[in-house]
């Protein structure tokens, strides 16, 4: 296996994304820039985020519960549309 000395690399080490940097530039590229040109997040700014992150995780988690209530009726409605249907067939076969 050969080894590339430094002359022979495309870029510097120091200007080369770690995995952590591209997930950090793929989450919100603003903040990743901001945060290469040495601004900090603060404390609070933290604790927003992860309470956004919260609040988000919970309305998923009721659109997920109400997704499946809904669906959940839809089959109730179609089955009972399908009783409808077979017994409305079995009164007009018994009237023939």
């Amino acid at each position: 296996m050969q080894h590339q000395s430094e002359k022979d690399r495309p870029f510097a080490p120091e200007e080369m994304v770690n995995a952590s940097e591209l997930k950090d530039f793929l989450f919100c590229n603003l903040a990743w820039l901001l945060n290469q040109q040495g601004f900090r997040n603060t404390a609070k700014a933290m604790e927003e985020r992860q309470a956004g992150i919260a609040f988000h995780e919970d309305r998923a988690e009721a659109a997920r519960k109400a997704s499946g209530r809904q669906a959940f009726w839809w089959a109730v409605l179609l089955v009972l549309l399908g009783i409808a249907l077979l017994l409305i067939r079995a009164l007009i076969e018994s009237r023939r």
